[in-house]
């Protein structure tokens, strides 16, 4: 029975994909003085589609991340920024980008949909009021092979049962814990580039509260395209919005999370 429930799952499932930013063309990491956006000031961290036109004063100045190509211009005021698909241009004056990364050979610098990369909380039979509310992971591709699983406890003192699912619905580990943070034995060799589940589980009395997310672990050659992003020491804003954006573009959402928090707290 868990097993048919399992497939059926991934039929609904395999109907959602990461939507945010799809079609952000830029994004904006840089401003000094007025910049507007159809008369409205730009914020920091905009992502911008392409037939987007942005005012600039005089004495003011953006900075922009191009995703298509992984560079970014500085661009200063007065005059109008036109971003169209394949260039930037200034008062209709395409202008000149500088690169972010020494060769973009072999990565994905267009935004993709990636079904594995869908945040499911699922908890199919059980309401909202009896969920655990999981930490990580939530759906996207994972980097590390024996990732650690978190969750929130919804009372103190709390037996759970952790299981991980293939997409067939097979058991491939499950452990109980009272703590709320299982990390997976090194030795415990989880399918790489597969849609994977876990499914946790409590009884507070006669009730069992559950909730389940997907993952799927990075196949080693990915993990290997993507190493001088994940390894960048001191990288810039630009850079790690470019980093950010690559890594969401393959999936790796909690990684791609981490770099843009990781771009917002350098501009406070």
């Amino acid at each position: 029975m868990f097993r048919i429930l399992m497939q059926f799952t991934w039929l609904l499932c395999s109907s959602f994909s990461v939507l945010a930013s799809q079609n952000a063309a830029v994004m904006v990491t840089g401003l000094a003085g007025s910049v507007t956006e159809n008369g409205k000031v730009l914020p920091l961290f905009s992502e911008l589609p392409t037939n987007t036109e942005l005012k600039l004063a005089p004495n003011s100045k953006v900075t922009l991340v191009f995703f298509a190509n992984g560079q970014e211009y500085s661009v200063k005021g007065p005059g109008t920024v036109a971003i169209k698909s394949d260039s930037i241009a200034l008062d209709k004056q395409v202008i000149a980008g500088k690169a972010l990364l020494a060769s973009t050979d072999g990565l994905n610098l267009a935004p993709k949909n990636f079904d594995q990369a869908a945040t499911i909380m699922r908890g199919e039979t059980a309401a909202a009021s009896q969920k655990i509310k999981l930490i990580y992971p939530l759906g996207g591709v994972l980097l590390e092979p024996a990732p650690s699983f978190k969750w929130t406890a919804p009372k103190p003192g709390l037996q759970y049962r952790i299981q991980i699912f293939n997409q067939l619905g097979d058991s491939l580990f499950v452990t109980q814990t009272q703590q709320t943070e299982v990390k997976l034995p090194e030795n415990l060799k989880l399918p790489r580039d597969e849609q994977l589940s876990w499914v946790l589980e409590a009884n507070v009395g006669d009730q069992v509260l559950s909730n389940t997310a997907d993952f799927k672990l990075a196949s080693p050659a990915l993990t290997e395209r993507l190493g001088t992003l994940l390894t960048a020491k001191n990288p810039s804003v630009s850079q790690m919005a470019l980093y950010a954006k690559i890594l969401e573009n393959y999936g790796l959402l909690h990684a791609a999370e981490n770099y843009r928090k990781k771009m917002r707290s350098n501009t406070n």
